[in-house]
């Protein structure tokens, strides 16, 4: 072969290359424009039910967080459900959820219901340590329990049992007094109420459908999304009268949604947003974050019969022994109980969830 030969094949190499990169240029750049589109449909989706719901001037980026988001683009990060299941993959397969509606398909062991054996996970069994007061943190926060250190703040609302008195909404959640579910509902029957974390990005209408699936993919007015919808599991109380209330959504990357969740691995995101507000027709709920951390898709946060079989104090002192923060709180056994569940962002095997208590009812 010649040495003209030569040149003239290596410059149709050089040319192949070329037209390679190009295209995988032309692709990167199609895919993030149709995720920036994404990201600006679940926004506008954001937007739209807070001006109908009556929060005006509440854009998605007045209400999100000032921690830096890890980038610009929409995708969920990690596992795409944030129901706990092992097998649930990008599309969000509804008959591999293991829950009470789930199918065969999904290990029985793994099943956080009645069916997932009549002893109940270890970590939920009673302990030596199970009901033992923990030490009042000296850590700032609105209230603290009595026994322990002393401290002169005001004891638990919830304290005892008693029922919190109504009272004025803070200021940090005034606006919630007149959202309009109405408004919502004439839009979408399944809207139960709305939920927000205050100076977050978390202010969403709050849905509840007749399975765990629709609201993965579906957004508040049941339009196809790939960032779904924060939900309520189906299967409890829309009252919010159980012992135990999940509530999903998925960890977005481009912040929306239950991406706000991640942040409480540090107290200091705690300390700037220790509570959860959730509207229902009755009134406004408030929550007080008591615990975070990661949670096996088949432990305790999952099983949907803890006040069926008692389990109320020892679920409450799992969530404290695994929580990475601590806040100093330590709900009683007839305190209502809220978990928020999302993705990790590294995997199947567990889910990232945030617990609070109900401390008041406005």
């Amino acid at each position: 072969m010649s040495i003209g030969e030569n040149a003239m094949k290596g410059k149709e190499k050089r040319t192949l290359l070329m037209i390679l990169l190009a295209a995988i240029s032309l692709s990167c750049g199609a895919m993030a424009i149709r995720q920036q589109l994404q990201y600006r449909k679940i926004l506008a989706d954001g937007e739209e039910a807070a001006q109908i719901a009556g929060l005006q001037g509440q854009s998605a980026e007045g209400r999100q967080t000032a921690a830096p988001l890890p980038s610009s683009y929409a995708g969920t990060e990690g596992s795409a459900s944030p129901l706990p299941s092992p097998y649930a993959g990008t599309e969000g397969s509804a008959s591999l959820l293991p829950s009470p509606y789930a199918g065969t398909e999904g290990p029985a062991s793994l099943l956080p219901s009645p069916y997932a054996g009549t002893e109940g996970p270890a970590s939920l069994l009673p302990s030596p340590y199970a009901g033992t007061e923990r030490p009042v943190s000296l850590l700032p926060f609105p209230y603290a329990r009595a026994g322990g250190l002393v401290s002169p703040l005001p004891a638990h609302p919830a304290e005892a049992g008693q029922a919190p008195p109504s009272e004025a909404l803070p200021e940090e959640a005034a606006d919630l007094a007149d959202i309009d579910l109405g408004a919502l509902r004439a839009a979408n029957e399944d809207v139960a109420g709305w939920i927000e974390i205050p100076g977050t990005e978390l202010s969403y209408p709050l849905m509840q459908g007749t399975d765990n699936q629709f609201y993965l993919s579906h957004n508040w007015k049941g339009e196809a999304s790939r960032g779904g919808s924060v939900f309520l599991e189906a299967t409890s109380s829309p009252e919010l009268t159980d012992l135990h209330t999940i509530v999903y959504g998925h960890r977005m990357r481009n912040g929306s949604m239950f991406a706000t969740l991640k942040y409480y691995k540090t107290l200091d995101f705690w300390q700037e947003h220790p509570r959860v507000y959730i509207v229902l027709d009755d009134g406004v709920y408030r929550y007080d974050i008591f615990a975070a951390r990661e949670a096996a898709v088949g432990g305790p946060v999952y099983r949907l019969d803890l006040e069926e079989r008692g389990l109320g104090e020892a679920f409450i002192q799992d969530c404290i022994d695994g929580s990475v923060i601590d806040t100093g709180i330590l709900p009683d056994t007839g305190d209502r109980l809220l978990t928020l569940s999302t993705c990790t962002g590294t995997g199947y095997a567990t889910r990232w969830v945030v617990h609070a208590v109900l401390a008041q009812v406005y």
